[in-house]
């Protein structure tokens, strides 16, 4: 039973985790598209993804650990 809990847990961390850089990795795309003054304004929304997706992924984590 808890062999397959952490097979379950390792499979919904890895979801997370591909999730989250995905959008990151989408964000980071659409600014290549936008013009300076637009890639400025954002990169502050850029940088505060950043440090959420490393905390989140690291808080969500340690809670199956």
């Amino acid at each position: 039973m808890n062999e397959l809990k952490e097979i379950k847990n390792k499979e919904l961390k890895n979801k997370l985790f591909e999730k989250v850089e995905q959008e990151l990795k989408n964000f980071k795309e659409g600014l290549k598209l936008k013009s300076p003054k637009e890639i400025i304004d954002n990169s502050y929304k850029l940088v505060c993804m950043m440090e959420t997706k490393d905390l989140d992924c690291q808080h969500f984590f340690r809670q199956f650990l």
